[in-house]
């Protein structure tokens, strides 16, 4: 199996080929589960952590932090990686989502709302026409 690791991550893709030179079915490549056993969330926070001292103003590695906050139900915690990562990345309507919905989790419903229309104008920027979408019918389930 070729090597296809990616440069500064240990995980990898393993391609597995078997069929006969018969067989025109397109090939198909996949991830191999048994290489990337889940991670504890504590070792994904602590890697998403030792990877933004690398990137600072990474705001995937940002929003990933304010996920795994997220996930454990520590949604003030949360909020302020949100804020974090749409300064770095202003036009993304996604993490103004997240942030509705950490909002939400804490019974903030009005700064919720203000999140959900924050992200409208966003992704309007962006030119996101699925994350406008998805954005409006969570500012109407959020009654605003």
């Amino acid at each position: 199996m070729p090597d296809m690791r990616v440069d500064g991550c240990d995980h990898h893709r393993s391609v597995a080929v078997s069929r006969s030179k018969d067989d025109l079915r397109p090939l198909v490549l996949g991830l191999d589960p048994t290489d990337n056993p889940p991670m504890p969330e504590s070792d994904r926070l602590n890697r998403l952590l030792k990877m933004l001292e690398a990137e600072p103003g990474d705001a995937f590695c940002l929003y990933g932090i304010a996920q795994e906050h997220a996930k454990a139900e520590e949604h003030d915690a949360a909020l302020g990686w949100y804020d974090r990562a749409i300064a770095a990345d202003p036009d993304d309507g996604y993490l103004h989502f997240h942030k509705a919905r950490s909002l939400e989790a804490l019974d903030r419903m009005p700064e919720a709302i203000e999140a959900a229309e924050a992200g409208l104008v966003a992704a309007r920027r962006g030119g996101d026409g699925h994350a406008q979408s998805e954005l409006e019918a969570l500012r109407m389930e959020l009654g605003g």
